[in-house]
């Protein structure tokens, strides 16, 4: 089905500008800094896909992949690390049942989403050692695959941006029950005819086929190009948006760097600071992404992890006032805002202290 994106023609000026370090609508982010995904995904295909994938090489490729993958806060629309930890417990098992499957994936001549769907059908044949549950690997996956093979014709996938399409094109019902591979093939098409249309201004307004710091910029990459623009306009600066007003991630990040400056300041420097001012905090206005969660899935997950903690093993801390169940908080393993699934598979029950070291510790996932 061909697609009308024509709406978000409207929005490539501002990209543009944005993408050379310029303020839009009030959010700076100064400099555009999505450069890494060109220099990751050609090193990712040089070092992956040079040979087959064969039985005797496939956990190494696997192993490959996810060296190169940014992880914890910096991981950005790659998907996160236990989709490939998963893949390699498999591949562990039956290497070469694995590496004809990623064969298959990667030459079949089927269409993407029937590739894509057959392959996670015989992968949910395994189980996590773990949870002992069926192992499905979500867009995200396929997203960092496919595109290390092939950025011009795969983009990078991040759930987030794909509802966001999704609700901008009017097709919240016809695509809701898609599946993983026909969410995957969608999110492809839209971002190459993105970036068919992106890639003459870019290269017009000379923010293409040059080098940004070491990376060089290429316009061969459609897909990822096409990719970069939904990811920008919904990550960054979240059109349509509000003048002067701000992103709640956004101030709490501007915020955690003024602490750490003021942590550099003597104490007596603080302390006269502190006497000049008057005890009452500004007021401002912030926007913050809200997620409909499925109840059923903190459900399930309370239940599994039955009153203790999933990351450490601890007993809940307290008791909940409300319905006199055991409080733990659901984590999940891949963040809704980069995209993962709210599922039960991609969620933990966890004591508030672990959930906070999950999100702010230095290892912010084990």
């Amino acid at each position: 089905m061909l697609l009308d994106i024509s709406k978000f023609e409207q929005f490539v000026d501002d990209y543009i500008a944005f993408r050379g370090g310029a303020t839009v609508y009030g959010y700076k982010c100064n400099p555009w800094n999505e450069a890494y995904k060109w220099s990751i995904l050609p090193r990712v295909h040089t070092e992956v896909f040079k040979d087959k994938i064969t039985k005797d090489n496939v956990i190494n490729k696997i192993n490959k992949l996810w060296e190169r993958l940014p992880k914890g806060k910096d991981s950005g629309p790659f998907c996160h690390w236990t989709y490939l930890d998963n893949l390699r417990e498999c591949a562990r098992k039956k290497p070469s049942e694995i590496a004809k499957l990623l064969s298959d994936l990667t030459y079949g001549q089927r269409r993407l989403s029937e590739k894509i769907d057959i392959f996670n059908d015989e992968i949910g044949k395994f189980k996590n050692a773990k949870s002992n549950k069926k192992i499905k690997l979500g867009p995200a996956f396929f997203g960092y695959y496919f595109a290390s093979f092939d950025p011009n014709k795969y983009p990078l996938y991040i759930n987030t941006v794909f509802l966001y399409i999704r609700r901008e094109l009017g097709a919240n019902k016809e695509w809701q029950s898609f599946t993983t591979g026909q969410k995957y093939e969608k999110f492809t098409d839209v971002c190459i005819d993105m970036g068919n249309r992106l890639i003459p201004f870019l290269r017009d307004r000379h923010v293409i086929d040059e080098k940004y710091g070491d990376v060089n910029i290429t316009a061969d990459y459609t897909a990822l190009n096409g990719q970069d623009f939904f990811f920008s306009l919904v990550m960054y600066w979240n059109r349509p948006t509000i003048p002067h007003t701000v992103r709640k991630g956004q101030f709490d990040r501007e915020f955690e760097k003024r602490v750490e400056q003021s942590k550099k300041d003597d104490s007596e420097v603080r302390k006269k600071r502190l006497l000049a001012t008057n005890g009452i905090p500004q007021r401002g206005t912030s926007i913050s992404t809200v997620y409909r969660r499925n109840p059923d899935v903190v459900a399930e997950v309370e239940y599994r992890a039955n009153g203790k903690c999933e990351e450490c093993g601890a007993d809940a801390p307290f008791i909940k006032a409300s319905d006199k169940s055991p409080y733990l908080e659901i984590h999940h393993l891949i963040w809704l805002s980069k995209g993962g699934e709210d599922t039960v598979e991609n969620a933990i029950a966890v004591c508030p202290n672990c959930h906070r070291k999950l999100h702010f510790g230095i290892n912010e996932t084990t």
